[in-house]
């Protein structure tokens, strides 16, 4: 239960991603699936935490969650039409195949890492405890907790698409689980390596 609610987490993001991908893109069938998987991780997540953001306003609990993945799943619809067409890198030289090779094994060990260390003083209190806050508040960060002085030591300034990614996963998950929350980290570690790597071959 915990692996498919966790897997309908991480789908309703990257279908965000990837029908925003195919909206923005001004040549989307150019990009192959490595570039894709990237930018639909860092689109997904920019638009799940701001229509977690923006539904908040009105909408709290299970009535959020539903009324966010509706609107993910319509990103899809909307941009199938623009949708781009699965596309394999092209074939590569040995040396380009051991240096994605080194990039895979690389990832492989960020995730490892993740999930044997715990969240660290950082991933507790700028991006954790914003999360948990939400979770506990339905979804919507309280106001009392922006408002108070004493948690400044939290940042409240930095952006809310790490914790309320975290939160996204809360929410399928049913519970506030710190340790399949870990994955958004290196997701965002290997959507960054790929796009590096993607960069620098172009």
């Amino acid at each position: 239960m915990t692996f498919a609610a966790l897997a309908a987490a991480l789908a309703t993001i990257f279908a965000a991603g990837y029908g925003t991908l195919a909206l923005v893109a001004r040549e989307p069938a150019r990009l192959n699936l490595a570039e894709q998987f990237g930018l639909s991780w860092l689109f997904g997540t920019g638009v799940v935490s701001l229509l977690i953001w923006l539904v908040g306003f009105c909408a709290r609990g299970a009535v959020l969650q539903c009324l966010v993945t509706a609107l993910c799943l319509l990103l899809v619809v909307i941009g199938r039409k623009q949708t781009p067409a699965l596309r394999f890198p092209k074939r590569l030289s040995f040396f380009e195949f051991f240096l994605a090779a080194v990039l895979v094994v690389e990832i492989a060990i960020v995730f490892y890492l993740s999930f044997i260390r715990t969240l660290g003083w950082d991933g507790l209190l700028n991006w954790e405890i914003k999360a948990r806050y939400a979770f506990e508040n339905n979804g919507v960060l309280p106001p009392t907790y922006l408002a108070d002085s004493s948690r400044t030591f939290t940042h409240h300034e930095y952006p809310l698409a790490v914790p309320f990614t975290q939160l996204w996963l809360y929410f399928w998950l049913g519970q506030a689980n710190q340790f399949w929350a870990k994955i958004v980290f290196p997701m965002f570690y290997a959507s960054g390596s790929i796009l590096l790597a993607a960069l620098a071959i172009r």
